[in-house]
Parts: C-alpha cells; structure tokens; sequence
C-alpha cells in the first residue's frame, strides 16, 4: 500500500509538470488527487495503529491466560501437595500412649 500510496504521489508530480498549469482544470486536478492521497496516508496510518493496539492486546491476554493457568497449577499442586502432608504427618497414635511421660 505504501508503494502505491509513492508511486501514485511521485505520479501525480510528474502529471502536473507535464500538464499546462495555467487551466484551473488541472490545477483543481491535481489539489483533489494530492488531497485525496493524503486522506489516503491518514487512513493507512489508522489501521496500522489499530493493527499494533490489537497485537499488543493479543500479546497481554496471552501472557494473562500463560499466568492464570501457572498461578492455578501451582494452587492445584500446592493444595494437593499439603494435603499429603497433612495426612503423612498425623499418624495415628497407639491406643493408650497420649504423649505420657514414663
């Protein structure tokens, strides 16, 4: 697009010097196209902001959901893990030895 956008300018250029611009014809021409390719440089230049905002958005909600999922597998393995714990560390305790000192 950018090509085109040069090439249409570097033509619109060469048009006018070619042409008489003595005749408001050419003259009224030539304002139009130059105003019309910059129009045309405005909207390219808005979709190429939109084009990077919506890539750096893809990029956080990618680097969120990455996030989330380790921040929920290190809840899942931690709970989990303290759990075993809790269970291996309460033994049950023999019938009759309350912790007594004899």
């Amino acid at each position: 697009m950018t090509v085109f956008t040069s090439f249409r300018v570097l033509m619109y250029v060469f048009w006018s010097v070619l042409n008489d611009m003595m005749f408001s014809y050419h003259i009224t021409m030539l304002v139009l196209w130059l105003l019309i390719t910059a129009i045309n440089m405005f909207c390219l230049l808005v979709v190429y902001s939109n084009y990077q905002d919506l890539s750096d958005i893809t990029r956080l909600e990618d680097m969120a959901k990455l996030k989330m999922g380790t921040l929920s597998s290190l809840h899942t393995h931690a709970s989990l893990h303290s759990m075993h714990s809790i269970h291996s560390t309460h033994s049950p305790s023999p019938k009759g030895s309350l912790g007594s000192a004899a």
